[in-house]
């Protein structure tokens, strides 16, 4: 072919492959009619010719008419020769072994570790000269992957360890495969246990036209593990209601066994059930009940003993934390006499689903003319003894509703409900009327050193009584605008255009200022005392409890004329609702907030911590000392540096790190002018890897399926000889042109001169033949 070439004056030293094709392609069917119709012409004229020559010449003739016709067909169809120069590559194989510290787990013959068989597994391959042989036919590269993809070199194998927190094997295949795009990588080697801690299924992967040949590491027979695999309870729990908490329970290697799975709260057990394993590999979910006794944040674990022979003992626990609150608030509400403010509050409380009311409502005061003992002046007995002794302390709230006590019970009584208030941290409210304050002689009894008002009498007050009824308007002030209880719309600027507009209050109690430390979050927008505005709405913490004074009892006109208007009594409801949550000192209120960026981390992981101080105004409070400490539950505790956030007023942040495996707590407080202002907590769960723990058993339906998405195949690494014999194939070189130089062969000056020699040579026969 190469004389052909050189004769045709094409030069062909420089290329070492050749194809032709054809510039012009005619259909089938046109080549068909063209053969026919010239084959229909040949025979014609050879027929003419008959009996005047011999049979010799008149076949030379023929042959040399069907060769003039087939080169002008061909020269037709204008054929082009493509000299090229071309390389051959070696194809690439891809080996990848499984670094994540799942692999250190020892259920490999001989006590070997899974990273220990792999690595054996190599020795025997490179005595044997198998890695040699592979490298000689194809490039092979090696990796390790774990969280990412890294390649290592050959001499490196041998002192591989298995130190990943996580295996990431899908996104290591698809990282491959954008490395080696360029590349001609025709087959991957994988050794794993196929344990991926990012994706369930090997689905995600992009680029299933490399054939993967899975090695599994791992051997379930051997493997014997107990964990508990996965936990679900609620954050919040009610006080003296059932809990319940969904266990997973995973064993391997435990048929026939009973092991106990058992709740502990701040260490002390509080529900157990026991679990038995009917086969090798089982997993089941079980309940366990318990019922808290007592409010508060506590830490709570789950746990199963560690087994004989059992090689990962971390994940035999879980930590989880429950806030304990009450189903309900239990509120009592005490009204002196039938009025609006005791209808609409009363109704207000029963729409709340999580309040539980108790009231009581005197029809008869003592004042009133009637001929029965005042003991029987309710409409049923008004246990006075039990509600202010046994009772009390099993509410949240009292309200006093325009009432006088003097006619019911001794001063007494009321000692009680300063305790109840200041050492048992709950909440009091009083109401206007003329039966409340000073107007009811509260000045110099326990009420009058937890009420947030002064009610001391003045000349004023004696002369005029301590009663107005006149209408008015409650104004809000700067404190008012940004506090929960009267904060009823997000956006301050339209809270405070919300409050211009509410209906006006009528009638009030005349007090004259608030006590240190009380909160002023409305005043009369008239009446002024000596030390200003006169105080309606005032509130104050008062030891461990709270207290609201509102001097004027006609609150519910902010319900019945805004719905008489076309509207609705939203926003009545609404501060209602706010005082019992305020009052009741709602978890969201808190002035002082910790909070982690999540309550489970890996050891050594950073712990984002944020701490959001405000003050009693709730606006973001800078100067304050904070001490924030972290103490393991079994261990000692240190203190961590606060830092004040550049940009957000009221934050501080730290990060820190925590190297040994637990459970900490984290606890906040803050003080501002040398008073504490809160407190907030926290726990948190330090582990091991948990990810790589949470199923150590081998995954061979993850690679078994990864395998057969590509066209590979699954091999066990036990199965050494098929192992080794993978190492033994033998891929087809790839073949790569690099270039390409196209030569025209129809409009060739040879071409044509042959074409024309032919038909001289025809003509010239025919002659001598003394044909025409």
């Amino acid at each position: 072919m190469d004389s052909l070439l050189r004769f045709l004056g094409i030069q062909t030293q420089d290329y070492n492959a050749y194809e032709i094709q054809f510039l012009q392609p005619i259909p089938g069917w046109i080549l068909v009619a063209l053969a026919v119709f010239v084959g229909v012409l040949i025979f014609f004229s050879a027929r003419n010719v008959k009996g005047k020559i011999s049979g010799r010449l008149r076949t030379f003739l023929f042959t040399l008419r069907v060769l003039v016709f087939l080169l002008l067909f061909t020269a037709l169809l204008q054929p082009n020769l493509g000299l090229m120069k071309r390389r051959f590559i070696k194809p690439i194989i891809a080996v990848l072994v499984d670094t994540s510290s799942s692999m250190n787990i020892k259920d490999m013959a001989n006590d070997q570790s899974r990273i220990e068989a792999v690595k054996h597994l190599f020795r025997s391959l490179k005595e044997e000269g198998k890695l040699e042989g592979l490298a000689k036919d194809q490039e092979v590269h090696f990796f390790q992957f774990s969280e990412a993809l890294s390649p290592i070199e050959l001499t490196q194998l041998e002192n591989l360890e298995a130190r990943g927190s996580k295996t990431q094997l899908v996104h290591a295949l698809n990282q491959l495969s954008k490395d080696f795009s360029n590349q001609p990588l025709e087959a991957i080697f994988v050794f794993s246990d196929g344990m991926d801690n990012v994706v369930t299924s090997p689905q995600t992967l992009e680029n299933r036209k490399i054939p993967i040949y899975t090695f599994g590491v791992g051997d379930p027979q051997r493997l014997i593990d107990v964990q508990i695999a996965d936990l679900v309870a609620d954050e919040f729990a009610f006080l003296d209601k059932e809990v319940e908490v969904d266990v997973t329970v995973r064993g391997t290697g435990l048929k026939g066994k009973v092991i106990p799975v058992t709740l502990t709260q701040d260490g002390a057990p509080v529900a157990m059930q026991r679990v038995e394993f009917p086969k090798e590999s089982y997993e089941t979910t079980l309940k366990l009940n318990f019922t808290p006794r007592e409010t508060g944040t506590f830490d709570y674990l789950v746990s199963v003993p560690v087994q004989a022979g059992e090689i990962v003992t971390d994940n035999n626990r879980k930590h989880f934390t429950m806030q304990v609150v009450r189903n309900k608030l239990r509120v009592l509400l005490i009204s002196g006499n039938p009025r609006w403010e005791y209808r609409f509050l009363r109704r207000a409380l029963k729409k709340d689903p999580n309040i539980e009311l108790v009231s009581f409502m005197i029809l008869r005061s003592a004042y009133d003319i009637v001929d029965v003992p005042n003991d029987q002046l309710s409409l049923i007995p008004f246990p006075v003894h039990r509600l202010f002794t046994e009772d009390l302390p099993k509410f949240d709230l009292l309200i006093f509703d325009n009432f006088d006590y003097r006619p019911y019970f001794s001063p007494i009584y009321l000692e009680n409900i300063r305790q109840f208030v200041e050492q048992q941290g709950k909440a009091f409210i009083m109401i206007g009327g003329e039966h409340s304050f000073n107007a009811a002689s509260y000045h110099f009894t326990p009420i009058d050193r937890i009420i947030p008002v002064d009610i001391n009498s003045t000349p004023l007050q004696q002369s005029t009584g301590t009663v107005y009824k006149e209408p008015f308007r409650m104004k809000l002030t700067e404190e008012g605008y940004t506090h929960p209880i009267t904060r009823l719309l997000e956006d301050v600027e339209q809270n405070k255009k919300l409050w211009s507009e509410m209906p006006k209050l009528w009638g009030y109690n005349y007090v004259t200022r608030p006590k240190p430390g009380a909160i002023t979050l409305g005043v009369h927008s008239n009446r002024k005392t000596e030390y200003g505005n006169m105080p309606v709405l005032v509130v104050q913490q008062i030891g461990e409890g709270r207290v609201m004074a509102i001097t004027s009892g006609s609150t519910w006109r902010w319900s019945f004329e805004s719905v008489a208007k076309g509207g609705s009594d939203q926003y009545y409801l609404q501060f209602w609702r706010q005082v019992i949550r305020w009052l009741t000192k709602a978890p969201e209120l808190r002035l002082v907030k910790l909070k982690t960026n999540k309550k489970n981390y890996d050891r050594g992981e950073d712990v984002n911590i944020e701490v959001t101080v405000l003050n009693e105004s709730y606006q973001p409070l800078n100067e304050v000392e904070l001490k924030l400490t972290l103490q393991k539950t079994d261990g000692n505790s240190q203190e961590l540096n606060l830092f004040k956030s550049e940009n957000t007023d009221g934050l501080f942040q730290t990060v820190t790190r925590i190297e040994e495996p637990g459970i900490y707590k984290l606890k906040v407080s803050a003080k501002y002018n040398g008073k504490l202002l809160g407190e907030d907590q926290q726990s948190i769960e330090v582990s091991l890897s948990d990810l790589e723990l949470e199923n150590p058993e081998l995954n061979s339906n993850f690679l078994k399926e990864l395998s057969n998405l590509t066209g590979g195949a699954y091999t066990h690494i036990s199965a050494e000889n098929e192992v080794k014999s993978r190492f033994s194939m033998k891929l087809p070189l790839k073949v790569e042109t690099t270039e390409v130089n196209n030569v025209d062969l129809w409009d060739n000056p040879l071409s044509f001169a042959l074409i024309f020699t032919l038909l001289c040579v025809e003509w010239l026969v025919r002659k001598r033949a003394g044909m025409k």
